[in-house]
């Protein structure tokens, strides 16, 4: 596709489509009134370059325990006591 602002002059611009994702599977299908139960949803037809960028509602609300975001690794602590001979 090439796109233009004045009608004259065109870049190219790169373009992708993909298919709507669906829902595979919903794990568990029932659970307490009240909520509180963790679900796992399996999506179809989900470009990888999205995978981390989806959020899910239920009953139109957020989700209000997410997934904590990993830990970063910690830094080694230097040597308290290095050995000046090195």
């Amino acid at each position: 596709m090439n796109v233009s602002l004045n009608a004259q002059q065109y870049t190219p611009t790169p373009m992708a489509f993909f298919a709507a994702p669906s829902t595979a599977a919903l794990s568990p299908t029932s659970g307490p009134l009240l909520g509180g139960t963790n679900i796992t949803i399996t999506a179809a037809a989900l470009p990888l370059a999205f995978a981390e960028a989806t959020q899910c509602a239920v009953g139109g609300k957020p989700n209000p325990h997410p997934e904590p975001e990993p830990e970063p690794e910690p830094e080694p602590e230097p040597d308290p006591d290095p050995d000046p001979r090195l």
